[in-house]
């Protein structure tokens, strides 16, 4: 997590204070959270997965970081909160079902000018190429009964579930449509692009 810890905060440091308020989306264990809020964020963060949420308050007690569960927060944002500086999205827009509705949901968050910040799979990398036909496989339901029984099962799994595998100016599209103006785009040459969004004053 070292270097996804790092161009987060490579990004929020370019673009928000130090004080500024931060929405981890999807937090899932809370590594990114915590090392924020060790930064001097003002950080919530919050996941579906009320287990996800458990690990990752005994993980980081001390941290600073605010991890909401889905109880506290029927674990979505509210619409129209205005809340946050930015958003950030580690890794989680490419497994969300309804990709336009939890846009405007996370843009609804955001304070007017905020910025959402996100990594989605970069489908020009050469290491993509070999997840076609990990899913190929995975179509199957038989073969995902016996991939699963194997030490690859758990990567094999990721790469099905992840669905919202889009071309950099779809994912720009979306942005637009969510009153999200796509600003910067980094890293080509990596199996993760991050993806900036602005929100209209």
């Amino acid at each position: 997590m070292v270097a996804r810890i790092a161009r987060f905060a490579g990004a929020l440091e370019s673009l928000v204070p130090a004080s500024a308020s931060i929405l981890d989306y999807g937090c899932g264990t809370g590594d990114i959270a915590a090392a924020l809020a060790g930064r001097g964020y003002r950080v919530e963060a919050r996941d579906r997965s009320a287990q996800m949420i458990a690990q990752a308050r005994a993980l980081h007690a001390g941290s600073g970081a605010r991890f909401v569960a889905p109880a506290d927060a029927d674990g979505e944002v509210l619409a129209g909160e205005e809340s946050f500086d930015a958003v950030i999205c580690s890794s989680v827009l490419e497994y969300l079902h309804d990709l336009s509705a939890s846009l405007g949901v996370l843009a609804g968050a955001l304070k007017p000018g905020g910025w959402l910040i996100a990594t989605v799979p970069n489908m020009r990398h050469p290491s993509r190429r070999r997840e076609a036909s990990h899913r190929a496989l995975m179509a199957s339901a038989l073969m995902r009964a016996l991939i699963r029984l194997t030490p690859r099962g758990e990567t094999y799994e990721l790469n099905w579930l992840s669905h919202n595998r889009l071309p950099m100016p779809e994912w720009a599209a979306l942005f637009r449509s969510a009153q999200l103006n796509p600003v910067w785009q980094d890293c080509e040459d990596h199996p993760l692009a991050m993806l900036v969004g602005q929100k209209s004053r």
